[in-house]
């Protein structure tokens, strides 16, 4: 997926205060999960999950009000003292007896309800790369939501990788994608991005890249050049680049780098500038691909609500009102069914 809306095209200055004030706390990792969680029986909440799936049949309505009821903290305590409690080898862990007892697109929403953010995107690179083929809009939705986090999640995704499938991430991106090296050297060079912090932007520094890197670079058509200048930048300092060169070029930067570009190199720039630019809107954007046309993205729809609902789901609630004139909520209740448009519904909520 693009990441842009032909119809809702970003410009600079579209980041509203209140967009900034959200997404500098999500970059700082004190502040980028939500603190004020729901009071929670520990105790009680993992004998009612273990009592669900006990015995003949499954108790669907209990996982799911309990995983949906509960914030991103609770729900990794509440993982951990089932493990402690009914497992405590850990040959086993709560979600392996949800896969026990699950199936479909429900077992897929309740995955990352029960692990850490960083596994859950692990395994989803894992997935998009698995088999015969690369899966690459998954790819590049996967780590744009990765770059979208505080940098722990980014440290975490790779030891979560490494840990789980004895290779480093970057290791394996080569042998899926060396028919687009310029696609490669994009997803090897942001998944080693550095710490940049809180991001502060240097004015100044933004002016140097745009007169002595970025025009040229743009104008030689040096593509892995601006793949590593971005990589080597906040994404504010990104955000403040592209204003400057829509101010000196009077065209988004997006469609310059769409001239020079193209497939899945295009596809990954654009969507990294548009998260840098309004993770916001990148977020709800994203939630309108899955949906449109004929036919659902589940596994984008759910890897967005679940990633995001314990972030700032709600300001990409409205965001996407802004851009469908629909709600969030009616979509996905008219798009899904049954025990996965619950708990989606649930979170949205």
């Amino acid at each position: 997926s693009s990441g842009i809306n032909a119809e809702w095209p970003l410009r600079p200055g579209l980041l509203t205060s209140v967009s900034v004030v959200i997404f500098l706390l999500i970059q700082d990792s004190n502040a980028s999960r939500s603190i004020e969680c729901g009071d929670m029986n520990l105790s009680s909440d993992v004998e009612q999950l273990h009592d669900a799936m006990s015995g003949w049949g499954t108790d669907e309505d209990t996982l799911i009000e309990i995983l949906t009821r509960r914030c991103y903290n609770d729900r990794l305590a509440i993982a951990r003292e089932y493990t402690r409690k009914y497992d405590p080898d850990e040959d086993n862990d709560l979600w392996d007896d949800i896969k026990k007892d699950t199936s479909g697109d429900f077992r897929a929403s309740l995955k990352p309800l029960v692990m850490p953010e960083a596994q859950f995107l692990a395994e989803e690179m894992y997935y998009a790369m698995k088999g015969m083929g690369t899966d690459e809009n998954s790819l590049i939705n996967t780590l744009m939501l990765i770059l979208g986090s505080e940098h722990a999640v980014l440290e975490g995704v790779k030891r979560y990788y490494r840990d789980m499938y004895d290779e480093e991430l970057v290791e394996r991106i080569p042998g899926d994608t060396n028919d687009e090296p310029t696609f490669r050297d994009f997803l090897i060079v942001m998944i080693n991005r550095p710490d940049f912090g809180k991001g502060d932007v240097n004015t100044s520094l933004v002016q140097e890249d745009y007169d002595e890197y970025l025009s040229e670079y743009i104008q030689n058509k040096k593509i892995n050049y601006i793949i590593g200048l971005l990589a080597a930048r906040s994404l504010p300092h990104i955000k403040a680049l592209r204003e400057f060169y829509y101010q000196k070029e009077k065209k988004e930067l997006e469609i310059a780098l769409a001239e020079i570009t193209g497939h899945h190199t295009e596809e990954a720039l654009t969507s990294f500038i548009t998260l840098a630019t309004d993770p916001i809107y990148y977020m709800a954007d994203e939630l309108r691909i899955s949906m449109e046309g004929s036919g659902t993205d589940e596994e984008l729809l759910l890897r967005v609500i679940c990633t995001r609902a314990d972030k700032d789901l709600a300001l990409i609630k409205d965001m996407y009102k802004d851009m469908t004139e629909r709600s969030l909520r009616d979509d996905v209740d008219d798009e899904t069914s049954g025990y996965f448009r619950k708990v989606l519904l649930n979170l949205i909520n």
